[in-house]
């Protein structure tokens, strides 16, 4: 089918891909690869620093609330001091990802239910997958113990990420995301960089806007 007759967009994607097949007979080739990362290219003064201190600093800038524990056993009884903080309402509740629910939550007085949020739930808990130490975001994907929802729904999202889970940059996060799914890719992921937020309305920033 000639350019000019094209009538549709999903035609216009198949031409080019026909036109990328004609240039590159052979596969399209791979990148070139940079012995310098995008952190070390954009963010020299901080490389040197440890990744999980420049994950913090940067994740506050994108006005994340941040603690950094000793140890996973910790996270409770953070996480109940921060949700007080937040003037949570009632009882003390979320809704928790598979892999976090060892954690004696009942000992710091929350109920924790593993499941995806639904309306009206307050706060949920999942695990991050990888961080990226230059920019602050944080990988979630889903699969059988993880729903997007915990972290999308309720008002409130706490993160939990071991400090060995940061990478210096958004390439080391896909490697690490590939990583873990060599065989069957994630049913879906979801980057976070801090609370939500938008500005389109007389270009006032709101936070928590969705």
């Amino acid at each position: 089918m000639a350019d000019g007759m094209i009538r549709n967009d999903r035609e216009k994607v198949l031409a080019n891909l026909r036109r990328r097949a004609a240039v590159f007979p052979e596969g399209i080739p791979d990148a070139p690869v940079r012995e310098d990362s995008f952190s070390r290219r954009f963010f020299p003064d901080g490389s040197g620093d440890d990744l999980a201190a420049r994950f913090l600093r940067r994740a506050e800038l994108n006005a994340a609330t941040t603690v950094r524990l000793a140890e996973m056993g910790e996270v409770p009884l953070a996480a109940a001091k921060w949700l007080r903080s937040r003037e949570c309402a009632g009882d003390l509740r979320l809704t928790c990802a598979g892999d976090l629910m060892e954690l004696d939550w009942v000992g710091a007085g929350i109920a924790a239910e593993c499941r995806a949020a639904a309306d009206g739930d307050e706060a949920g808990a999942t695990r991050i997958v990888a961080a990226a130490a230059d920019t602050g975001a944080m990988l979630q994907i889903s699969d059988g113990g993880h729903s997007l929802t915990a972290s999308l729904l309720p008002p409130l999202h706490l993160a939990v990420l071991r400090a060995e889970d940061v990478v210096e940059d958004m390439d080391g996060l896909w490697a690490r995301m590939f990583a873990l799914h060599p065989d069957l890719p994630t049913r879906a992921a979801c980057l976070i960089c801090g609370p939500s937020r938008k500005a389109d309305i007389e270009q006032t920033l709101v936070f928590g806007a969705h």
